[in-house]
């Protein structure tokens, strides 16, 4: 268990220490001029690490927006000029100490419809474990969870949107991948959700 407490509050408007709110003033076709409000700043990268035995390499770890701990992929913010590839490799070794032979992009998505920041979603296999480094002010737990439980495991502890979304689309990278039983439960719930759609 993380055990953080908050201990003070401030609201600073000036403050640019990752993210800044930037108001646009926009002219509508029929000539109003309204402003409209954007979070601004790096885009990030997102990792689901999937080893041999179909376990997702997960972290738990306290998150100030949720006020508690969470069990979610690993990710970071894209240093300027860093590419998204290298990126992930990098937080893969930083967080949680892996290098991965083969990280394969899922795809690229908005974080919010309010935000300018995207997020870069990784798969990541072929891993080597060692020691993580983790930055300063990072509090880091690794916790293995078996890839075909990892959705339902996170949504109970507490995670967010882009853990779910790279669960989600890595899907049919791995259901050739996966040991036999975990096959045929991914393929058993993508029939149930075409049925569904159907």
């Amino acid at each position: 268990m993380i055990d953080i407490k908050i201990v003070a509050v401030r609201r600073n408007q000036t403050s640019k220490r990752i993210y800044e709110a930037a108001d646009y003033d926009l002219r509508l076709p029929g000539g109003k001029v309204v402003t409209w409000s954007r979070i601004e700043g790096p885009d990030i990268v997102v990792v689901l690490a999937v080893d041999d035995d179909g376990n997702a390499l997960m972290k738990r770890e306290w998150r100030l927006a949720q006020k508690k701990e969470v069990l979610e992929l690993v990710s970071g913010r894209m240093e300027k000029g860093e590419k998204p590839l290298d990126c992930a490799a990098r937080e893969l070794k930083e967080e949680i100490g892996v290098e991965a032979k083969t990280l394969t992009s899922l795809g690229k998505i908005s974080l919010w419809n309010h935000s300018a920041v995207h997020a870069h979603l990784f798969l990541a296999t072929g891993l080597k474990v060692g020691a993580n480094n983790p930055d300063t002010d990072e509090v880091i737990e690794l916790e293995k969870v078996p890839y075909i439980k990892a959705t339902k495991t996170a949504m109970k502890v507490g995670t967010n949107a882009q853990t779910l979304l790279a669960l989600f689309l890595s899907q049919p990278h791995l259901a050739e991948k996966l040991p036999a039983g975990a096959t045929k439960k991914v393929q058993a719930r993508k029939q149930a959700s075409k049925k569904k759609r159907g």
